[in-house]
């Protein structure tokens, strides 16, 4: 996937990078922070804790090194040298059976999580997600966005949208569809690209 590896883009004072490893330490802070009070966050990532951050880099870091299909994207302020934001554009392939797409999906078990009500809470949310996704994307390799969160005092800064315009253009030289998991508060952004929203779930662009 050289042509992942090697693509930035400039917007005025924004440009968006592919993040390297010791980014990642910056990246989950910036995550926990944006997403502070949200209850799907909290039930798939855990709570608040050094503990929690630490894990969840390391689940970042292995997936990242597993696969030449993922790609970590920051938007950065090239006036201050900041990460504005970030995510994730992950190359799918085309699974044909359900059961193989959540099993090859790293997030699925939420082994991080404790066993009982905190590990079903956090699969209640992930599982419809990656099936949702299966449904909408099986037969056809995809480039799907994942994770994109942007700095409190960033927001509203054109950042999200450089982002996903940056795997827009991935997605078109690689001649494959994109999609995107989206949040009702931040669909406005991608709807504002050209996504179209599917049910629940994978909006395509």
């Amino acid at each position: 996937m050289d042509t992942l590896a090697s693509a930035t883009q400039s917007h005025q004072n924004l440009t968006c990078l592919l993040a390297t490893p010791s980014d990642l330490p910056s990246l989950i802070d910036l995550q926990y922070a944006a997403c502070e009070g949200y209850l799907f966050h909290d039930a798939i990532w855990g709570a608040d804790t050094g503990e929690n951050r630490h894990q969840a880099m390391d689940r970042l870091r292995n997936k990242w090194q597993a696969t030449s299909n993922y790609s970590i994207v920051k938007c950065m302020d090239t006036r201050s040298n900041t990460i504005m934001a970030w995510c994730i554009w992950e190359v799918i392939p085309p699974y044909q059976r359900r059961n193989e797409a959540i099993a090859t999906d790293v997030m699925n078990d939420c082994t991080w999580l404790s066993e009982g009500r905190e590990r079903e809470l956090g699969r209640g949310y992930l599982i419809p997600a990656i099936e949702k996704r299966w449904e909408v994307m099986r037969g056809k390799e995809s480039l799907l966005l994942r994770n994109l969160c942007t700095a409190v005092q960033w927001r509203k800064k054109g950042a999200a949208k450089a982002l996903v315009q940056w795997g827009l253009e991935q997605a078109k030289k690689l001649g494959i569809p994109a999609y995107c998991e989206a949040s009702e508060m931040g669909l406005y952004v991608y709807e504002s690209l050209g996504f179209k929203k599917r049910g629940s779930g994978g909006d395509e662009d």
